[in-house]
C-alpha cells in the first residue's frame, strides 16, 4: 500500500514539473467526458419528454381520429360526411373484448366569453368517461357526470388557467360562460399542467349531448369564398381497454371493423403503447449515437495521452536506465507510467463529470431544452475516462520498461 501511495505521489511531481504539457492533455479528456454526459443528457430529456407526452394517452387506450380526405365525396345537398361514425361505435362495444370504457369526443375551436373577458380556447365536447381516461386532475368543483350526459345539460369544466382569466375576481361556480351563442354553467375547474399556462392552451370541457344539441349533427365552414356544410358523428374517439395486454389484439379487431364500414381511410388509429415502444427503441439508438459521436473526443483525449507518456518516456530515458540500474523490476517501471497516465485520466474526469453536470443545466436555461442527466452516464464517462488512461498509458508504459539500462546510460 505504501508502495502504490508513493507512486502517486511520485506521478503527481512528474506532472507537476510540466503543468502547461500536463493541462493541455487533460483537456481532452474534460471535453470528451463533458460532451458524453451532456448529449446523453439531451437524448433523454428528449425521450422522456416525448414517452411522457405519449403516455398521458394511456397504455390502456386505442385512438381514434376522424380524417378529412381530398377524395371524400359529396354527399347530396353538397354535405361532405366522413369521419367515425356512431354506427361505427355501436359494432366497436359490441365486437370488440375487454373493453373498460369509450369517450367520443368532438372538438370545436373558439371565443369563450364572460362579459368583457374573453379568450381563444379549444372546446371538448365529451363523455363523462373522458376525464377518468385521461386521468384529469380536478383543481375545484365536479368533473362531467352521467346525469348531465342524460338530460344534455348546459354546464362545462374550465381549466384553471382560463378560470384565471375570465373570473380574476368573481367565483366562478356563479356565473356562465358563452361559447358560439350557448351559456354553459361552471361546475368545475381541472389543474393546468405547467407547459400548458406558459403558451396559454386553454380547454373548456362540455357533454358530448349538450354540443350535439346546441350545434346540431352538421357543421358549416367557409372555404375560399364559399360554404361547405360538413357531417362529422365524432372527431375523435377514445377507447378504454382492462389492461395493457389486450391492446394489439383489440387494435387488430378494430382495424377490420373499420375496413368493413368505410371505403376510403377516412380515419387513423393510434396506439399509444405501441408509439411508447417505438419511442424507447428511438432513444435507445438515439442515445448510442450520440454517445459514440461524444466518445470521439474520449478517444482523441486518449491518444494526447500517448503522445505526452511517449515523450516523457523518451526525456526520462536517464531515469529509467537509472532506476533499472539499482533495482528496480519492470513492473516497477510500468506502474510508474501508468499511473501517470491514470492520475491524468481521472483528473480529466473528475472536471468533465463536474462540466457535465453544469452544461446540460445551461442548454435547459438557455434554449429551453429539456435536459436529463443519468448516474448511469455519468458513472459510465467517469468509468471510460480512467480506462482511456490504462489503454492509452500501457503502450508508453511497456515501452519504457523495455529498455535496456546499458542503452538508457550510455550517454552519462
Amino acid at each position: 500500500m505504501d508502495k502504490i501511495l508513493a507512486t502517486i505521489v511520485l506521478s503527481f511531481r512528474s506532472l507537476k514539473l510540466h503543468k502547461l504539457r500536463s493541462s493541455l492533455t487533460v483537456l481532452g479528456i474534460i471535453f470528451g467526458v463533458a460532451s458524453v454526459i451532456t448529449m446523453l443528457a439531451v437524448g433523454e430529456g428528449a425521450s422522456a419528454a416525448a414517452q411522457e407526452s405519449i403516455r398521458k394517452l394511456g397504455s390502456n387506450n386505442i385512438i381514434l381520429d376522424s380524417v378529412k380526405k381530398e377524395d371524400t365525396q359529396e354527399n347530396q345537398g353538397n354535405l361532405l360526411s366522413y369521419g367515425i361514425t356512431y354506427e361505427d361505435i355501436e359494432r366497436i362495444q359490441t365486437n370488440v373484448e375487454s373493453i373498460e370504457s369509450v369517450a367520443r369526443l368532438r372538438l370545436y375551436e373558439g371565443e369563450v366569453r364572460y362579459r368583457e373577458n374573453s379568450a381563444t380556447a379549444e372546446v371538448i365536447a365529451c363523455d363523462p368517461s373522458y376525464f377518468h381516461i385521461q386521468q384529469i386532475t380536478l383543481h375545484k368543483g365536479r368533473s362531467l357526470c352521467l346525469v348531465d350526459s342524460r338530460n344534455r345539460n348546459d354546464v362545462c369544466v374550465l381549466d384553471s388557467s382560463l378560470a384565471e382569466l375570465l373570473f380574476p375576481y368573481q367565483d366562478p361556480f356563479a356565473h356562465k360562460v358563452n361559447f358560439d351563442g350557448s351559456y354553459y354553467q361552471v361546475v368545475g375547474i381541472t389543474q393546468t399542467p405547467e407547459e400548458a399556462k406558459s403558451i396559454k392552451d386553454y380547454k373548456v370541457y362540455i357533454p358530448f349531448s349538450s354540443a350535439v344539441a346546441n350545434y346540431g349533427e352538421v357543421t358549416t365552414t367557409v372555404s375560399q369564398g364559399s360554404f361547405q356544410r360538413e357531417q362529422v358523428d365524432v372527431h375523435q374517439l377514445i377507447i378504454n381497454l382492462s389492461s395493457a395486454e389486450h391492446v394489439y389484439a383489440a387494435y387488430g379487431r378494430l382495424e377490420r371493423i373499420m375496413n368493413h364500414g368505410h371505403k376510403i381511410d377516412d380515419y387513423t388509429i393510434k396506439v399509444p403503447i405501441r408509439l411508447l415502444e417505438e419511442a424507447a427503441e428511438t432513444e435507445r439508438l438515439f442515445s448510442i449515437l450520440l454517445g459514440s459521436i461524444a466518445g470521439i473526443s474520449l478517444l482523441v483525449g486518449g491518444i494526447g495521452i500517448m503522445n505526452i507518456m511517449l515523450a516523457t518516456v523518451s526525456e526520462r530515458t536517464k531515469e529509467i536506465g537509472l532506476r533499472r540500474a539499482i533495482g528496480a523490476k519492470k513492473k516497477d517501471i510500468v506502474l510508474q507510467f501508468m499511473t501517470e497516465a491514470i492520475v491524468l485520466s481521472l483528473i480529466g474526469g473528475c472536471i468533465g463529470v463536474l462540466l457535465g453536470i453544469t452544461m446540460p443545466y445551461l442548454v435547459t436555461q438557455l434554449f429551453e431544452i429539456e435536459t436529463k442527466i443519468s448516474t448511469l452516464s455519468v458513472t459510465v464517462a467517469f468509468l471510460i475516462s480512467g480506462l482511456t488512461g490504462v489503454i492509452f498509458g500501457s503502450y508508453p508504459a511497456i515501452k519504457s520498461a523495455n529498455l535496456k539500462p546499458i542503452d538508457a546510460l550510455k550517454d552519462i
